[in-house]
Order: structure tokens, then sequence, then C-alpha cells
């Protein structure tokens, strides 16, 4: 089971693209400010660098189809933080927080990627790419990066 994104091409409401493109950007700014204090600054480089896609590819007015799993869960983080940020009253951010929770729940390698990395909200942190990081083997960093294979799994 995919991502809506990743089922079809999804057209976005431009309230609705706007919070999830101002979700993006902090994103992406909250990970560049931890690379140089990261024991993983090029894993968190190539983070920000696929929130900063995604975000660009939000302005044509939809959703962006993740292409690796790195995309996958920076699109999902990024619209997990729009309802955040939308204080959960954009229906349409809603409705695809909960079509994202649940491809991460019915898949068994997308699921527990970001399992690895929630924190607590008491923590201050969004995710902790750290942690991710520090979870993957060498094959299994390449794997986040890489474009899927036919099935949705990562080459």
């Amino acid at each position: 089971m995919g991502t809506p994104a990743e089922n079809s091409r999804q057209d976005l409401h431009p309230e609705s693209r706007e919070v999830i493109r101002t979700a993006g950007a902090i994103l992406a700014e909250h990970v560049r400010i931890r690379i140089l204090r990261s024991p993983r600054p090029v894993f968190l480089y190539h983070v920000t660098r696929t929130f900063d896609e995604l975000n660009t590819a939000l302005a044509a007015s939809h959703l962006p189809v993740p292409t690796t799993p790195a995309q996958r869960l920076c699109l999902h983080l990024t619209v997990a933080f729009a309802q955040h940020l939308s204080g959960g009253a954009n229906d349409e951010i809603n409705s695809l927080h909960a079509l994202f929770e649940r491809a991460a729940a019915a898949n068994d390698e997308y699921g527990p990627l970001l399992e690895i990395g929630r924190t607590s909200p008491q923590s201050g942190e969004i995710f902790d790419f750290v942690a991710l990081c520090g979870a993957l083997t060498s094959e299994g960093m390449s794997r986040f990066f890489a474009p899927f294979e036919t099935g949705g799994r990562a080459a």
C-alpha cells in the first residue's frame, strides 16, 4: 500500500499547499541547524535536500510523488507537521495525514523507519533523524536515498 501521493496525483487547495510548504521549510531548517553538531552531517545534509526538493515540487499545486524512502518519510513528516501548524482545522491536510499514517502502519519497511525517529512532544524535537541514521546500516542509508524498485520498495 502506497502513500496517497504514490497512488495518484493529489491536487491541493492553495491554502493547504501553503501550510504544507511552510511545514516543509520549517522541517528543512530544523534539520539544517543540526548538521554541524551532528555525528552524521552528510546524512542530515541529504535529508535537508530531500525536504527542499519536496518543497520545490509542492509549488506545482500538487502533492509530489515520492521516489525514494527518504522522500516518502519527509513528505509524511511534512504533512504531519502541517496538520499541527493548522491546528487540525484543515480537513484536506487531516485526510492526507490519516492516509499517510495508514500507509505507514501497513508497510513493514516504512512504518518502522517512522517509529525510530518519533520523539515525545516534550523533547522539543520534531523527528530524530540522528536516531534514524544510527539505526540504519551503511546499506540501509544508501537504500534510504535510492529510488524505489517496482512495488514501492527501495532498490
